[in-house]
């Protein structure tokens, strides 16, 4: 079929194409006006066309590395798993891969059905969260939403989210739906409802057993929903134990769904699955901790020691929570002190927002990254932090300081470019705007979003400072 009319697409593509807008009608079809329906339903299917053209047409070293483990029958990406990594994309991949292998398939056309599979699960994990975003901003609605069209535009065709549908790997799950569960968390938060709270503990769960930079958004997760358990409780020391008791229910229900994750991808990858994948199943509870202890140790001593960082990464989880449910009618007393001064918090978080765009913008039009050995470095090769595979990345620096330095900036200019300079003057407007609504709930939750902020802008850098391997190529 001649589709070059339709910019490149071929007929998987437009197939795929034609399921999504299918799967968004289901979802608008309650819509009384027709005409919101339809246009609503034209902006999905633009997107949906535009996003889908040559979406299995290429593939990156990454993807054709991880999808020959996939397709190799003693491996099936084992590897990807030991190093704590794929976790979830593997279970997602992998009942393609052996019913199109039952079929015959060529292992080219296997590769192009696990884009198409990663297109299509992309697409509907930014369409779920902007029917979340649509519910932050006008509430809940007793009939599907026109706005949740031009929200699932702005997500979908956000660089970053792009490169995440059409790649392969570990992306798409951790971020995506580490993302998601954070606004499945506000919501709750807003709505005052605890049935939000097992949900995004879930999505946090299988987002941070992908791949160890969601890992911070699952733990946070944990504590702040503690904490806010605990501040129902008349005194402070009730208000610990709460939080205690919570956080540890948490950590056994997101241990349930590691668990029970690795008892899919053993009967999925058998008889590729190795009984080392068990003691490697809570590593999401530790993983935030490996770029911390790369300053000490070598990551694979970290690995080695992976049972017992995760055992103490939950205790730690438990005692923090206590500690903030002990400390929270401070805490409570300092924002209502926000609050009667019209929430102060926004002020703050719109200057925090303004002055990192200001200077990760002014490191992307400074600062250069080179590839050493390709570019060799002034400095001595076993200096340079962010280095894998005999490749090292470095800004050109004479000295250690000024070298991590920038890669610090670097890193924040990454963060910078990767999001639209539209998204972040909305981001900075919208602050300032919801200040004068005066909502308790709102401002309660910009605590919450000042410490993702500070995740978001913090983890790439401490990232980037540590030299992690499994995130170099972010950087």
């Amino acid at each position: 079929m001649d589709l070059s009319w339709l910019g490149g697409i071929n007929t998987l593509e437009l197939v795929l194409a034609v399921t999504f807008v299918l799967m968004a009608w289901v979802y608008f079809r309650p819509m009384p006006n027709a005409w919101e329906r339809a246009v609503a339903l034209a902006i999905v299917a633009l997107v949906a066309v535009l996003t889908a053209a040559e979406a299995t047409q290429f593939m990156t070293a990454d993807e054709r590395g991880i999808s020959l483990q996939l397709l190799t029958h003693d491996q099936r990406a084992v590897r990807q798993l030991e190093l704590g990594a794929f976790k979830s994309g593997a279970i997602l991949a992998l009942p393609t891969v052996r019913v199109l292998e039952l079929a015959g398939a060529t292992p080219e056309a296997i590769r192009m059905a696990l884009k198409a599979l990663w297109w299509l699960a992309g697409n509907l994990i930014v369409f779920m969260q902007a029917i979340v975003v649509t519910r932050v901003a006008i509430g809940k609605a007793a009939t599907p939403s026109f706005f949740v069209a031009p929200a699932f535009a702005s997500l979908a065709l956000l660089p970053t989210t792009q490169l995440a549908m059409k790649t392969v790997n570990y992306d798409l799950i951790s971020s995506e739906l580490a993302a998601l569960s954070v606004l499945v968390a506000i919501v709750g938060a807003l709505e005052k409802s605890w049935r939000a709270a097992p949900v995004a503990l879930v999505l946090g769960a299988i987002a941070a057993q992908e791949k160890l930079t969601a890992s911070p958004f699952l733990i946070c997760l944990m504590v702040a929903m503690s904490v806010t358990y605990g501040l129902s409780a008349t005194d402070r020391i009730a208000a610990a134990r709460r939080a205690a008791s919570t956080a540890a229910l948490s950590i056994l229900g997101c241990a349930a769904v590691f668990l029970f994750s690795a008892f899919l991808y053993v009967l999925l990858a058998w008889p590729a699955g190795k009984p080392q994948l068990w003691s490697a199943a809570l590593d999401p509870f530790g993983s935030w901790s490996w770029a911390l202890l790369t300053l000490i140790v070598p990551i694979a001593s970290s690995l080695d020691a992976r049972m017992l960082i995760s055992i103490a990464s939950i205790a730690c989880i438990i005692i923090v929570a206590a500690a903030i449910g002990y400390l929270a009618p401070e805490l409570t007393r300092v924002t209502s002190a926000f609050t009667r001064r019209r929430c102060v918090g926004p002020v703050i978080i719109a200057i925090v927002l303004a002055v990192l765009f200001i200077i990760g913008s002014a490191g992307a039009l400074s600062i250069i990254g080179y590839w050493a050995p390709f570019h060799p470095s002034p400095l001595d090769g076993s200096i340079l932090a962010q280095s894998l595979n005999g490749i090292s990345l470095h800004v050109d620096a004479t000295t250690i300081p000024g070298h991590m330095a920038g890669l610090a900036w670097y890193a924040l200019a990454v963060v910078v470019v990767a999001i639209p300079s539209a998204i972040w003057a909305g981001s900075i407007a919208g602050v300032l705007y919801l200040r004068t609504s005066g909502s308790d709930s709102l401002c309660g939750i910009f605590a919450a979003v000042a410490g993702l902020i500070a995740i978001g802008i913090g983890f790439p850098l401490l990232v980037a400072l540590t030299g992690t391997p499994f995130c170099t190529p972010l950087f």
